[in-house]
């Protein structure tokens, strides 16, 4: 996609705003998401909140975990 993520906010309801270097935005609903295994530990609305701009991706990051989400899997999120 080439598109770098600028900034990321975590909203209610485990959604993100996400807005992209090339001024674009997008609002993206986490809640199915967090079902999959991958994403489950994101649950926890404290880990949910502390969502970061990395790169083309969104990391959030508590203690020693780590979790990604790359933009083509956000983008697919608001897919579901």
């Amino acid at each position: 996609m080439g598109a770098s993520v600028a900034s990321v906010q975590a909203l209610p309801e485990y959604r993100l705003r996400v807005c992209f270097c090339n001024g674009s935005e997008a609002i993206v609903n986490m809640e199915r998401r967090i079902q999959a295994i991958r994403f489950h530990k994101l649950a926890d609305p404290g880990l949910f909140e502390t969502a970061q701009a990395q790169g083309d991706a969104v990391i959030w990051k508590r203690g020693g975990e780590s979790i990604h989400a790359t933009i083509s899997e956000l983008l697919d999120s608001m897919m579901l």
